[in-house]
């Protein structure tokens, strides 16, 4: 997967604590298509086409680097995630649960933190025919202060 268009459309705010980031991939995993079973030992197992999926996004976060340019990416800290989804087809039979724990998943694991860490998510999608699928990302520090809670 061409990774261009996450390196150039990748924007830390080091003073607000957020970055953008723009990804693409051929096509954002469904509910339907996400896993299958192997009926010999009911393994279940991801398809095809979530490997490929991973893989697509796993490629341009890397090059993204957010941990090297966002120093207040921390394991301690709390963080929001807000995403667009903006897909090219069957936008109506579409949901967006799989997708997006991957996507969650992904951000985490590229910024070196724990997903549980994630504690104010934003999702919504889009529609835009043409051959690629698009994830716009903003992922930043929490304004809330969660501590509070913990009493």
């Amino acid at each position: 997967m061409d990774t261009s268009l996450a390196l150039s459309s990748f924007n830390p705010h080091n003073v607000e604590c957020y970055f953008d980031l723009v990804l693409k991939c051929t096509e954002l995993v469904s509910v339907n298509t996400a896993t299958q079973i192997n009926t010999y030992n009911k393994v279940v197992f991801d398809a095809p086409w979530t490997v490929q999926f991973k893989q697509e996004m796993r490629d341009q976060i890397i090059f993204a680097d957010p941990v090297r340019n966002c120093p207040w990416i921390t394991p301690t800290s709390y963080y929001f995630l807000a995403v667009k989804y903006v897909m090219k087809h069957h936008f109506w039979s579409r949901d967006l649960d799989n997708v997006h724990k991957y996507t969650q998943d992904m951000i985490a694991d590229a910024c070196h933190i724990n997903d549980s860490h994630i504690l104010e998510v934003h999702i919504w999608k889009d529609f835009k025919p043409g051959d690629y699928e698009y994830m716009i990302i903003k992922f930043g520090i929490s304004n809330h202060n969660y501590n509070e809670m913990r009493n």
